[in-house]
């Protein structure tokens, strides 16, 4: 459901969502794929307006009441990314991994990845593995949250809208290898 006028724009693949950074995004629902389990994988275009921590591609999670994973700019270096992974529903977003500084950049398409293999987490840019800084403990199975997952903002009480277009959103629930992860963004230049 597109919720508070999110706009289609020009993107890597065709059409793509244009988010306001202020008060639009996709509910996509309870998707089973993205629950609980051992392994995951989530895939996208993004193209930020500029550089801003803390907003949010995809997440499932709603803040302290039913955290399971998301996707993000760094909450305090927003050249980085970070992919939250809840150890249990009440989570604060205590467990996560960053990408290094100077990872991210505005103003043009990049194509995002992250994977989860039984607590193992990889972070690809454009095509790219990045070297993750760990906080906390990333748990082995992923947590089976009721929150919806939501593109172009995080959730609860912590909403971390994204300011900028965003394209080609795929979710798996399997772990994709990197030559697949590099065949995605071959597919997008």
């Amino acid at each position: 459901t597109l919720t508070g006028g999110v706009s289609r724009v020009i993107g890597t693949l065709g059409q793509a969502l244009r988010f306001n950074g202020t008060d639009n995004y996709v509910d996509a629902g309870d998707m089973t794929t993205a629950d609980g389990g051992t392994a995951l994988s989530v895939s996208l275009w993004a193209k930020q307006v500029a550089l801003g921590a803390n907003q949010a591609f995809i997440a499932k999670w709603d803040f302290s009441t039913q955290g399971s994973w998301g996707f993000q700019t760094e909450n305090t270096d927003n050249t980085k990314l970070q992919v939250f992974i809840a150890n249990a529903l009440i989570d604060t977003g205590g467990n996560n991994v960053a990408t290094p500084t100077g990872s991210w950049s505005a103003g043009v398409w990049h194509h995002v990845v992250f994977t989860y293999s039984s607590g193992t987490v990889a972070v690809y840019i454009d095509g790219a593995s990045k070297t993750l800084t760990t906080t906390g403990t990333i748990p082995s199975a992923m947590q089976n949250s009721s929150a919806t997952v939501k593109i172009g903002k995080f959730g609860g009480s912590l909403d971390r809208y994204f300011n900028g277009s965003i394209d080609d959103v795929r979710i798996y629930n399997r772990a994709l290898a990197p030559a697949e992860v590099k065949l995605l963004y071959n597919s997008g230049r």
